[in-house]
């Protein structure tokens, strides 16, 4: 019985195989090559918009950081625009001072030599140098000017916005 239903089968494939045969012995049918081209233009199609899409998901930064801030939750809608996280480059950390008085600001240059100290970490004496000077007066008090610093090196215990004492060294 078992045999018989294996030939049973074996001739029913090859009725099959015959069918198929006579189908496609003179090549395949051109409408059917067109519409599966169309079909897997369209799913190409599909695939590329849906990496497109997976791709404005992510964001990238232009240097390597810490991550010190964080503006939205999982799930907000963010606009163009919008500061999504604040990326800290803490090899390249730099002094701004906000308090360097209009005659002083006359009288320093960039390029000069600064010593700085720190109230968080008081016996530490770091050198650097001025690297660049505001051409206009900060917004309060007083005519004020932003100096920007950088340091000849940056102490490991150093964090970001720690108060810093900045004696620039004029001729």
């Amino acid at each position: 019985m078992e045999y018989e239903n294996r030939v049973k089968v074996a001739e029913a494939q090859l009725t099959k195989a015959r069918e198929d045969f006579e189908i496609y012995k003179e090549g395949p049918d051109l409408e059917e090559i067109k519409i599966a081209q169309a079909r897997l233009n369209n799913a190409n199609e599909s695939l590329e918009a849906a990496q497109s899409a997976l791709g404005d998901l992510e964001l990238s930064a232009r240097f390597e950081g810490v991550i010190s801030e964080i503006s939205v939750n999982e799930g907000e809608w963010v606009t163009p625009g919008q500061p999504i996280i604040l990326l800290a480059d803490l090899e390249n950390l730099q002094i701004e001072t906000t308090d360097l008085n209009e005659i002083d600001a006359a009288r320093v240059s960039e390029g000069d030599p600064v010593i700085v100290t720190f109230d968080a970490i008081p016996d530490l004496v770091i050198k650097g140098n001025v690297v660049s000077i505001a051409t206009k007066a900060s917004a309060g008090t007083g005519v004020n000017y932003k100096v920007t610093i950088i340091l000849d090196e940056i102490p490991e215990k150093l964090r970001w916005d720690m108060t810093a004492f900045v004696d620039i060294q004029v001729e």
